[in-house]
């Protein structure tokens, strides 16, 4: 990380990373973290996707199982209490189901970006939370065939 930091830095003048000819050493910094963020975001949003995919791939292994989206959307249904179904199905009408695999493709999302935020210090804990979030949809996957 430190050398993509330093090679992008460098260049920083090409980048638009500052305007001036000297930058103070509290907005470098602050720059340095915004540019983490980014860094660590796209990672997570990367390997999140990587992660859907895998569980895509072991879901498809077995011809009953459905994609894992849907089927943690399913899920969540089932556990849902009724007041809960009742309200979105008059909220939404007929896009319930669209609305709730959207909010779901947001939640991993999210966690995907904080995953790959946080494993820009500890590569573990993002590399365990990609895992376990692709785990948890292949095996929602392979446990409700649809």
């Amino acid at each position: 990380m430190e050398l993509v930091e330093r090679t992008l830095w460098r260049g920083g003048e090409d980048y638009g990373f500052h305007h001036g000819s000297a930058c103070q050493p509290g907005r470098r910094r602050l720059r340095m973290s915004h540019m983490r963020f980014r860094v660590g975001a796209m990672l997570g949003v990367a390997s999140g996707a990587v992660a859907l995919g895998v569980a895509h791939l072991v879901s498809a292994l077995d011809s009953r199982a459905s994609s894992p989206i849907v089927a943690v959307g399913s899920t969540a249904i089932d556990i849902a209490p009724e007041w809960l179904k009742s309200l979105a199905i008059r909220t939404f009408g007929a896009q319930d189901k669209l609305v709730l695999l959207v909010g779901i493709g947001a939640v991993v999302t999210v966690l995907a970006v904080v995953l790959g935020v946080a494993s820009l210090r500890r590569p573990r804990i993002g590399l365990a939370g990609l895992t376990l979030l692709a785990a948890a949809g292949a095996l929602a996957a392979l446990s409700r065939p649809d």
